[in-house]
């Protein structure tokens, strides 16, 4: 059979060749003829695969080029195939659980329950995942032992990511693009980090190259999307957005992309009226879920609350009926009730609400001590929710109760050198100062975090502002303005305050700068 040959590389960045010139790292991969049917075989140094069938393996890998290239459908049979040939192979049981097939709860108790089956190392990695804990230590001795697994390395650089430490992150989602570089999903998870790093172009090089890999699916396009809100290139994120649309018409994500860029250039109306029709003919129940998700955020970007929290109240009766039976670690995910409880008390607190806003915070303190078994996860909500009481007290003007909840919070520190913690601490005691009428110390303490979270800059902009310092001001609330990412729906928060506090400060134009 004829081998289809694919050149692998990306799109001119300007007119004329290919400009990579400066990126080392990148030099063999963005300009190389491979075949991209032509699976990788197994090496040494990676992660062993246990089955007692070679045809099952073979299938294994066939189906996890599939799925990381996001051919879903192609990858589900494959997996089952494997499954034909080997019906305890646990890897394979696994993987059509996380990717949610039907009885995917099946698929992740039949492989718990045969985990004995695998090799040491094996176990540990599936145990990760199984669980949904993406332990960083754990993920960094196995990439030690197996530096050529690329599964291990995107993994490790998930965990970093989440943990905060984005250059670690990049390092590791470039090595896994090293060994597997026809990896659409690779290259995509590398353009992210670079994205988080703010290094736009390496990142339209990454995206570029996912979309040569994959030039007829929708992903492709939508990372494209994505990283031109990111950039504030809001007409070329509709472009994208309608790319989608003409590939794959029944994608979610498409619309919801427009909605967003729609949203971020000024024209949330229509955002809205994009997203109320997709809902009125929507019937799958999680895309319907997307679209209210992404009205949410539209609505509030457009200081719209009242409306926002109606939606939320609904989204939360929504899910704490449906999945009243699942664990609670699983509710907190996205899409479940303990996730809108956390969105609905953070509404309140933004549209001025702050009794309602404590009573959900306590509502969520009361479900997860009910039903939560696991210390540490417990631990973890119990921080959140005097960080969330501390804003309530702030907000209310009680510094003292404010004060006594940031030693709390800082006692903490001392036992598990949370990193996120201590910014969570610092931003409290920023907002301390604000609030006792000491700009300059609230600039010191918010300054600390180095952090380019829109929360935080719009924050140091009301310092400035307070301290008389206006440019310095308009420079932090424009930046605020400009982070586009729909990432983190606080940010809709902030883009509407800033630009709010931006217009009624414009007049100003005394400074004691």
């Amino acid at each position: 059979m004829n081998r289809i040959l694919t050149t692998l590389f990306l799109l001119p960045v300007l007119a004329g060749s290919w400009a990579v010139a400066g990126i080392p790292e990148l030099d063999g991969l963005v300009e190389q003829t491979l075949d991209i049917g032509e699976i990788p075989a197994t090496q040494a140094g990676t992660l062993p695969i246990t089955t007692s069938s070679s045809k099952a393996r073979e299938y294994f890998r066939k189906a996890r080029h599939k799925q990381w290239n996001f051919d879903i459908d192609s990858a589900i049979r494959l997996y089952r195939k494997a499954l034909i040939l080997d019906p305890e192979f646990v890897r394979a049981h696994l993987q059509l659980g996380l990717l949610n097939v039907p009885k995917s709860n099946w698929h992740r108790v039949r492989a718990d329950a045969n985990l004995y089956l695998l090799q040491k190392s094996e176990r540990r990695f599936v145990k990760l995942l199984l669980k949904n804990r993406l332990r960083t230590d754990s993920l960094l001795e196995l990439s030690a032992k197996y530096p050529n697994d690329a599964e291990v390395l995107l993994y490790l650089g998930r965990s970093l990511s989440q943990s905060g430490q984005f250059p670690a992150a990049r390092d590791a989602h470039l090595a896994a693009v090293k060994k597997y570089p026809v990896s659409a999903l690779a290259w995509q998870s590398l353009g992210n980090q670079y994205l988080a790093l703010k290094d736009n172009y390496r990142a339209y090089i990454a995206f570029e190259k996912e979309k040569s890999l994959v030039p007829d699916r929708a992903q492709a396009y939508l990372a494209l999307g994505r990283f031109y809100l990111k950039t504030w290139k809001y007409d070329k994120a509709m472009r994208m957005a309608e790319n989608v649309i003409r590939i794959d018409p029944g994608r979610w994500q498409g619309y919801v992309l427009m909605a967003n860029a729609l949203t971020l250039s000024g024209d949330s109306e229509v955002a809205q009226e994009i997203l109320l029709s997709r809902l009125d003919a929507e019937s799958d129940p999680i895309q319907n879920l997307e679209y209210q998700i992404a009205l949410v955020d539209s609505l509030i970007d457009d200081g719209n609350f009242p409306e926002a929290i109606k939606h939320l109240s609904l989204l939360y009766r929504e899910t704490s009926i449906s999945d009243k039976d699942e664990p609670i670690i699983d509710r907190q995910m996205r899409g479940r009730d303990i996730y809108f409880l956390n969105r609905l008390g953070d509404t309140y607190l933004e549209y001025g609400d702050y009794g309602s806003a404590q009573e959900v915070y306590d509502n969520i303190l009361r479900i997860c001590e009910e039903s939560f078994r696991n210390e540490p996860g417990l631990a973890a909500i119990q921080t959140t929710y005097m960080f969330n009481t501390a804003r309530v007290a702030l907000v209310r003007k009680n510094v003292r109760e404010a004060r006594r909840l940031i030693v709390n919070l800082s006692r903490k520190v001392s036992h598990d050198h949370d990193a996120n913690l201590k910014q969570k601490i610092a931003q409290l005691q920023g907002e301390v100062h604000l609030v006792s009428g000491d700009p300059e110390q609230a600039i010191l303490f918010l300054k600390k975090i180095g952090s380019e979270n829109p929360y935080l800059l719009n924050l140091l902009a009301t310092a400035y502002m307070r301290a008389g310092k206006t440019a310095l001001a308009h420079q932090y609330y424009k930046k605020a303005i400009e982070y586009s990412s729909f990432d983190h729906y606080e940010y809709a928060f902030v883009r509407h305050k800033a630009r709010a506090a931006l217009r009624k400060s414009e007049p100003v134009v005394v400074d004691r700068e």
